[in-house]
């Protein structure tokens, strides 16, 4: 294979034991990282203390499982987005605990109504157990890119996200379940985005850049394209994704 293009569109930066010594890595090796928060403090803190990095930008976000106690936050949120190109992490999440999901369905649909009034947003989401509420409140005409982070809904919601040009970002996680691959295997090539995940995923306070081959390695095989190909597809699908 040809030189690799790196890039990671889901990872959490602030979560790394030694988050400075990681960053200077990706500014290495010339990986575009785009770095999620989870709260709009971070995101404030950590855009402008980084902004001269020019391979990582920080995404502003709001994890819904922390709605109740930082509600506070949603008024900082709403000033950020104003100047914010990328947003996440966002979404709902309906896994064990659901006693607060009304509010995250508040807080997602009042999330997506400010994004769309500025526009041109790229946005990661997170939608354990929830895809189809997201597809109801993120109407067809939607003016921002949409990445569906760690996809795990069924095959009919995957379709519908399909149709409505959603990219999809693969970690290597979804290589070692039954279910991740089956969902890659039916995601178009021209829609498939990089992530690592990182730390959560990996479980790991290291971090490196072979997960980026093994997944090309991994859509080459499947798709029965040679590395290089989709290598080169990765690419034009982050370009496309910055237009």
């Amino acid at each position: 294979m040809s030189e690799i293009f790196f890039h990671d569109t889901h990872l959490h930066m602030d979560l790394f034991k030694d988050m400075s010594s990681i960053m200077k890595k990706i500014e290495n090796q010339k990986s575009y990282t785009i770095a999620m928060t989870n709260l709009p403090e971070l995101y404030k803190k950590y855009s402008k203390k980084f902004s001269n990095f020019k391979y990582i930008r920080f995404a502003l976000g709001f994890h819904p499982e922390l709605i109740t106690k930082y509600s506070y936050q949603i008024n900082l949120f709403d000033e950020e987005i104003k100047n914010a190109r990328y947003v996440g992490e966002i979404g709902l999440d309906k896994g064990k605990n659901i006693n607060d999901y009304e509010k995250q369905q508040e807080l997602f649909e009042h999330i997506i109504n400010e994004c769309e009034k500025t526009g041109e947003k790229i946005i990661s989401i997170h939608s354990r157990n929830s895809v189809t509420d997201i597809l109801k409140i993120i109407k067809k005409d939607f003016n921002c890119k949409v990445i569906m982070h760690w996809f795990s809904g069924n095959i009919d919601e995957l379709n519908l996200c399909i149709k409505r040009d959603f990219y999809f970002s693969i970690n290597p996680k979804m290589l070692n379940t039954k279910k991740g691959r089956m969902i890659i295997e039916k995601i178009p090539i021209n829609r498939m985005l990089i992530e690592s995940d990182a730390p959560l995923a990996t479980e790991s306070n290291v971090y490196d850049f072979l997960f980026m081959k093994e997944i090309i390695e991994y859509i080459a095989k499947i798709k029965r394209i040679d590395c290089n190909k989709i290598n080169n597809i990765f690419r034009n699908n982050f370009k496309n994704l910055l237009s």
